[in-house]
């Protein structure tokens, strides 16, 4: 059982280890991928401990400028926008229930190097439902707000999390717990591409719009399209993490890691070297322009062609010869 080359850089056709384990795109807590390795594992002759190892059980990476063309996913469930007290309280305990929340946050987009805007809007997704948080109006309810971010029986679960809970932290200091960061799950497999976008195109097969994402977040009202793009955000999340962990887990596929390479690329060594490459090739190219000039002769600047050095000698002999010469033919004049 190997995986097919052809379709490691493809994010068009399923991947062959991908479709063993029964992932579709609209993969949930309901999805169990249990069956479908049940499948394979009577289609292959050999048992699952004799099988080959894998380095990734989705493909590799995907090739970005190919996303345009997969078909646009959204979320289209229950959207609860929570920014006053009453709505708050109504929600805490439900929120509070959830074993897994999909988790994001937004900010208002900075233009400016001056200005500096805190975090607006806090998105948790849940099984059934999606709650945005407006924090502005909810400011003194943040510590209620937050018990749900220090909470470790809640995992919360998102892509690229340190940054959105440094923002978070800007507003409250808080102690984080559950939080389960996607782009870290999908590298230990053997995954290239992060970035939710690019992960959503390469185990999803599904595009998301980042047409609001520079929008105003800090707006006392919030449009249809902020909304449903906050929502899509917590519930791409949510599932992205549902569907690695039925796949890693719920199968008899042994991933094998990575191999350490010699060492990792860094672009300002490269530069640094390419750099000095040219300068080489800059100074020695110059310098045998200038033995070849000396070779052939210069011109001055009054248009006259100078001699080489080589011919030198010959002219400071030729030009002692001259008085002898001349010597010689005053002789015979002095003797008459």
């Amino acid at each position: 059982m190997t995986v097919d080359k052809k379709h490691q850089h493809c994010c068009f056709e399923k991947d062959v280890t991908t479709e063993r384990l029964g992932y579709s795109a609209s993969s949930d807590d309901s999805v169990s991928a249990k069956s479908a390795a049940n499948a394979a594992q009577s289609d292959d002759s050999e048992n699952a401990a004799s099988r080959s190892p894998f380095k990734c059980i989705f493909p590799r990476k995907i090739n970005t400028d190919l996303i345009q063309y997969l078909p646009i996913s959204s979320y289209k469930g229950v959207i609860e926008l929570i920014e006053n007290d009453d709505q708050l309280d109504a929600a805490l305990p439900e929120i509070l229930r959830e074993k897994i929340l999909g988790f994001d946050t937004e900010t208002r987009p900075n233009f400016s190097r001056d200005k500096h805007y805190l975090v607006s809007i806090l998105q948790l997704g849940g099984k059934s439902k999606v709650w945005i948080i407006r924090l502005e109006p909810l400011k003194h309810r943040i510590p209620d707000i937050y018990e749900i971010l220090e909470n470790p029986a809640i995992k919360k679960v998102g892509v690229a999390v340190n940054g959105d809970i440094s923002a978070l932290k800007e507003r409250w200091l808080f102690s984080p717990a559950g939080f389960r960061d996607i782009s870290k799950s999908t590298k230990e497999i053997g995954v290239i591409n992060t970035g939710m976008r690019n992960l959503a195109a390469l185990i999803l097969g599904e595009r998301i719009s980042k047409a609001a994402q520079l929008t105003n977040w800090a707006s006392d009202s919030l449009t249809e399209k902020q909304l449903e793009y906050a929502a899509t955000d917590a519930w791409i999340s949510r599932r992205l993490f549902l569907a690695i962990k039925n796949s890693v887990e719920n199968t008899n596929i042994i991933i094998e890691p990575e191999r350490e390479t010699s060492g990792k690329f860094n672009l300002k060594v490269f530069v640094s070297d390419m750099i000095k490459s040219l300068a080489k090739k800059i100074i020695s190219g110059s310098g045998n322009e200038r033995q070849k000039k000396n070779s052939a002769g210069v011109k001055p600047q009054n248009g006259r062609r100078q001699k080489n050095s080589a011919a030198e000698p010959q002219k400071k002999k030729s030009a002692r010869k001259k008085p002898a010469n001349r010597q010689a033919k005053k002789t015979p004049d002095s003797d008459s």
